[in-house]
């Protein structure tokens, strides 16, 4: 587990704190030993200001085609950028954790 690349899908539209959410997951995550992380979270300090929301899906999508598997924070399913994810996950092939599972088996 600690060689593949882990992308984290989680609400950010509509959400004040999702910088805070994604840095909490990222945290935990590497609390119990998963290292290769990409948050997409982080794309708003690279980005120009004037950036739309397909600037950002396209380079979302991208990152996506680097990771192994995606890694869900709640709320996901209520977000239609992470509903995209997935589904192009899906396409890939890639294998689909929520981050409950993923700290709950990286304890055992």
């Amino acid at each position: 587990m600690n060689d593949l690349v882990y992308y984290l899908s989680g609400p950010i539209t509509n959400n004040p704190n999702f910088i805070a959410d994604f840095r909490d997951a990222e945290e935990k995550l590497r609390k119990n030993g998963i290292k290769n992380i990409i948050n997409p979270a982080n794309l708003c300090s690279v980005l120009h200001e004037e950036a739309k929301y397909e600037d950002y899906m396209d380079l979302c999508m991208q990152l996506l085609d680097k990771a192994h598997a995606i890694v869900q924070l709640p709320g996901w399913e209520q977000s239609l950028g992470c509903q995209r994810e997935y589904g192009y996950s899906l396409a890939l092939e890639k294998a689909t954790y929520p981050l409950s599972l993923m700290l709950e088996v990286r304890k055992k």
